[in-house]
């Protein structure tokens, strides 16, 4: 029989964002209509040509059209520009005649590992953005993707993969071949409990708990019990989050911001699954040991 995975939760804080603008090169788009072109300007509106010459410019308005267009399909687009102004350039004209149309005609998405048994994954697989026969659209990829990874978070599998994730572009023959395997791994479950700096009868803090031990991990259960441990009002915050070893990362490591599923501004007792070696069983010196793969900002504390 194989070793289950666990989980440690631990109080954490989350940082702050950052923003950023840039001035916008105005453009007369021609020869396209609809998504498409709203994805030219798109592209265009993020670069400031306040900054270059006119040959960079132009250089630049051609680049970011093409990569615009490829994300609908067009790989071959044939585009005049016309630029208006001088030092800076203030306005882009195109006049685009996009060419064939790249469409689908192979698509293979699959789940492996525990996953492949998971309703969520096939509820996915069922209802696939993408099919064969209908124009190359880069997004509704990008969202399959994305979807995958979000729901490797949310429900434990920590140590997922892309096994194969690829696009190959034939223009030639306008067409386009879709792979993307996600390698699940291992399912982890939640672990032993014990608390740390409560006052509170630990009884009472279990029968709030909608997760047993051994269970199959899911954020939402986390989500449910930092909720109900908030609306007590026996503590000034809580803040309950999975705490992972940095090697059990290869996914969440992409996926930033995976801590936050669970946040309700609180800190005060601190729940821990305890089950090493896979696991620490103190939430505190975890924390401090974690390294590389950690919340933002992280601190910890108990009275």
């Amino acid at each position: 029989m194989r070793t289950s995975r666990h989980v440690v939760l631990a109080a954490a804080l989350a940082s702050g964002l950052f923003t950023a603008s840039s001035l916008a090169l105005d453009a007369d788009i021609q020869g396209i209509e609809g998504e498409a072109a709203a994805n030219v300007a798109n592209y265009l509106a993020a670069f400031d040509a306040s900054e270059y010459g006119k040959d960079r410019v132009r250089s630049q308005v051609a680049r970011r059209t093409r990569e615009a267009l490829k994300a609908y399909g067009y790989y071959e687009p044939e585009i005049d520009i016309s630029l208006i102004g001088e030092n800076p350039v203030e306005r882009a004209r195109l006049q685009i005649r996009p060419g064939p149309r790249v469409t689908i005609t192979e698509l293979d998405i699959s789940v492996e590992g525990d996953a492949h048994d998971d309703e969520a994954f096939q509820h996915v697989l069922d209802d696939l953005p993408l099919a064969e026969g209908e124009p190359l659209r880069h997004a509704p990829y990008e969202a399959l993707r994305s979807r995958f990874s979000t729901l490797a978070v949310e429900r434990g599998y920590f140590d997922a993969s892309f096994s194969d994730r690829r696009i190959e572009v034939r223009p030639w023959e306008e067409s386009a071949r879709i792979y993307l395997t996600l390698d699940s791994g291992e399912r982890y479950v939640f672990g032993n409990i014990r608390f740390e700096g409560s006052q509170i009868e630990e009884s009472r803090l279990h029968n709030m708990m909608p997760f047993e031990t051994g269970s199959p991990y899911l954020a939402g259960s986390l989500a449910v019990y930092s909720q109900r441990l908030g609306e007590t009002g026996w503590f000034r915050s809580v803040s309950v989050r999975p705490r992972l070893q940095a090697s059990s990362a290869s996914l969440i490591q992409a996926h930033r911001g995976w801590w936050d599923a669970v946040d309700t501004g609180v800190n005060n007792g601190v729940a821990v699954l305890d089950e090493p070696p896979l696991l620490s069983a103190n939430a505190v010196s975890a924390a401090s040991r974690l390294g590389r793969e950690r919340p933002p900002g992280f601190r910890s504390r108990s009275t």
